[in-house]
Parts: structure tokens; C-alpha cells; sequence
């Protein structure tokens, strides 16, 4: 019967467009009879209370974080305890808490503050961030960053975390430009409600080093069009990977969407604007991709 549930829990997953969560294919409702508490102690919430009487967003958030943190860890850590010593009962209790946790969305109060600034530079060969950045990768890649259907939701933070905090420690490593791209495609792909964050970090890639080799325009440019649906921006940003992009699948997929936006006028007030040619460098690449790859593809 289990092997039933997780097949069938699979084939829901195949007939839709979002990558699924593979951290508990199998839930369980509430535990029934279990005994219930209030979820706060009054005098831990006075003593709570009165230190962050005057704190500001930054200390409520930081504190918020710390206590989600130690939440859920020690919550795990309870389970586990109750697992190596037997208590089923509790284990299952502990079990179903957990499960809770993860019905719970965490919104990411201070997302504009974990967005890098925009006038960084790549402009050094770091080995230590060079390593770290390869770290990071294995770890998404475990995560299944890069596979069309299954994803741990645990494992691909971890490796968002570490991207940014490459960031973070080495802002000049040539590395940033590729971690900022990274990290816009795990928000897109894998979280909710990330777009708009998305597109941030798609821009710190091409502002950061405008002949990135990663498709950040042509990925921002599909975001703001199908998702956000700012068009006016998306032609922008088509406009600018038949500038300076190289993937002849995606330009050719920007000319027909520059096309279709464009062929009853003006979108949103935007004045007519003729459109932009490809760099030299990337007309070069472009037709050595063709050499290579003579039928085009899906967008990259």
C-alpha cells in the first residue's frame, strides 16, 4: 500500500508544471487524542515581551529567524530522541509537528535586505570562493536542481544560502555573477511566490558582469512576461538578449515574442523602438552555436 501511495504521489507530480517537494511524499493528519498544550508559555511571552519592547523590524526579524530555527531543530532533535528510545506514542506526536512546520509559509520579511548590491565587480580568480561555489553546487545538485520533477526543499535552501553567502564573503570573486544567476533560477524554479526576488538576482548577474555566460536577461525577460506580467519590462529585456545574448534558441524565441508583444502596438504607453541587433562577440557565439547545434531548441 505505501509503494501504492508514493507511485500515485509521482504521477501527480508528473502531470504538473511545478517541480514537487520530495521531503515527505506521505503525510499524516493531526494526531487524534494526542494531548494539546497552548503553543506559548505566558511567562516566557511576558519576559519576551519586554526585551523587544524597542526593537526595530531588523531585531524582530533576526529574532523571528533564531526562533524558527531553534523551533524546528529542536523539535527534530526531540523526535529523534524519542525514536532511539522507543517512545512511539511521543515520536509520533513530535512526527506530526514537524509535519505542521511544513504547512507553514515563512515569509521572507527583510528580502530586500538579502539582495546583494548592485556595483559589485567579478574581477578576481578566487580558489577559496572558486571551491566554496563548487561546494555549493554538489549541494544543490543533490537538492535536484537541474532535474525536471523532484526537489528536497531542505537541501536546495542550504545550497541558496551558501550561493549567497559566497556572495557575501567574496564580492569580488569572478564567481558572484554565476552564484547570482543560481540564485535566481532555484527561486524560480523551486519556491513560491519568488519572482519578483528572482528577477533581482537574474539582474546582479548581467549588471555585475554584462558578458555573463548564464541567459539571465532571456530568464528575467520570461519571468516579468508570463509570470509578473510586466510586458513592458519583458520587451526590454528581449530586446536586450538579441543585444547581448548568444543562444540561438533563446534570441530566436525573443524575436517572436518581441513580435507577438508589438504586432498591435505600443505595450503600456512604450514608444515604438526598432529592434536591437546583436553584439559582434555575441553574433560570433551564436553562429558557432549554430555550427553545433544546427536545429534550435526550447529556450534555455
Amino acid at each position: 500500500m505505501k509503494g501504492r501511495i508514493i507511485t500515485v504521489a509521482a504521477a501527480v507530480c508528473l502531470s504538473t508544471s511545478w517541480a514537487c517537494r520530495t521531503d515527505a511524499l506521505i503525510t499524516r493528519g493531526p494526531m487524534k487524542g494526542a494531548p494539546v498544550t497552548a503553543f506559548e508559555s505566558v511567562e516566557l511571552a511576558r519576559q519576551s515581551d519586554a526585551s523587544l519592547a524597542q526593537a526595530g523590524e531588523v531585531d524582530l526579524v533576526e529574532q523571528l529567524i533564531q526562533y524558527r530555527t531553534s523551533y524546528k531543530r529542536t523539535l527534530q532533535q526531540l523526535h529523534d530522541y524519542y525514536e532511539q528510545h522507543g517512545y512511539e506514542e511521543k515520536r509520533l506526536w513530535a512526527g506530526s509537528e514537524l509535519q505542521d512546520i511544513g504547512r507553514i509559509r515563512p515569509y521572507h520579511y527583510l528580502y530586500d535586505s538579502e539582495i546583494a548590491r548592485l556595483d559589485l565587480t567579478p574581477r578576481d580568480r578566487i580558489p577559496e570562493a572558486d571551491a566554496f561555489y563548487d561546494d555549493a553546487m554538489a549541494v544543490a545538485a543533490q537538492a535536484g536542481h537541474g532535474t525536471p520533477v523532484f526537489f528536497n526543499q531542505e537541501k536546495m535552501g542550504q545550497a541558496l544560502a551558501m550561493l549567497k553567502q559566497l556572495i557575501r564573503e567574496y564580492p569580488t570573486s569572478d564567481k558572484i555573477d554565476d552564484a547570482a544567476f543560481h540564485c535566481g533560477e532555484m527561486l524560480k524554479e523551486y519556491y513560491k511566490n519568488q519572482d519578483s526576488v528572482a528577477v533581482q538576482w537574474y539582474e546582479r548577474a548581467w549588471t555585475w558582469d554584462p558578458a555573463t555566460p548564464h541567459p539571465a536577461r532571456f530568464q528575467a525577460a520570461v519571468v516579468f512576461d508570463y509570470r509578473l506580467h510586466d510586458r513592458k519590462r519583458a520587451l526590454e529585456l528581449y530586446r536586450a538578449v538579441l543585444a547581448a545574448e548568444s543562444s540561438r534558441s533563446n534570441r530566436h524565441f525573443a524575436l517572436a515574442r518581441i513580435k507577438e508583444l508589438t504586432e498591435t502596438g505600443p505595450v503600456d504607453g512604450e514608444r515604438t523602438l526598432p529592434v536591437a541587433q546583436p553584439s559582434p562577440a555575441a553574433t560570433k557565439a551564436a553562429g558557432a552555436e549554430e555550427s553545433e547545434n544546427p536545429r534550435p531548441g526550447e529556450p534555455e
